[in-house]
């Protein structure tokens, strides 16, 4: 659950894989899906926002956050037809493959100053954990 402000989140077995199984593969678009928990409150946040875990363990927004022509859609508001929240991830799931690992994630609430409003989001062992989806070509 996303206790405090922010929770840890990573791929990096499943991006191992996936470069393994496809090494010249091309992210054309990808999202991050993050479900809430059916015991999360009906007063969600407003919009969440991710941080890329760079080699030092410092934190910095992730490339597609800072580009305005491509994060619209897909920018870390809740989706209430499909109770979750979508960020775009396009930009920084192409540099991970490049790299060839992933340090991690934080995802935190997009709050400028404080908000009371809290969410519940499922774990990687919920029937409907949190994944990223995405379109590529080799």
């Amino acid at each position: 659950p996303l206790a405090g402000y922010n929770i840890r989140l990573g791929f990096d077995t499943e991006l191992k894989a996936f470069h393994a199984a496809h090494p010249m593969a091309v992210i054309h678009h990808a999202e991050l899906l993050l479900p809430t928990a059916s015991s999360a409150p009906t007063l969600y946040p407003e919009q969440l926002v991710a941080l890329r875990v760079n080699d030092g363990g410092t934190l910095s927004f992730i490339p597609d956050y800072a580009d305005a022509y491509t994060y619209r859609g897909c920018d870390g508001k809740y989706d209430e037809n499909r109770g979750l929240y979508r960020l775009r991830v396009t930009q920084h799931l192409q540099q991970l493959l490049r790299q060839g690992c992933d340090n991690g994630m934080s995802v935190m609430l997009d709050a400028r100053r404080s908000s009371a409003r809290r969410t519940i989001l499922n774990g990687p062992q919920a029937s409907n954990p949190p994944k990223i989806v995405f379109v590529y070509t080799e």
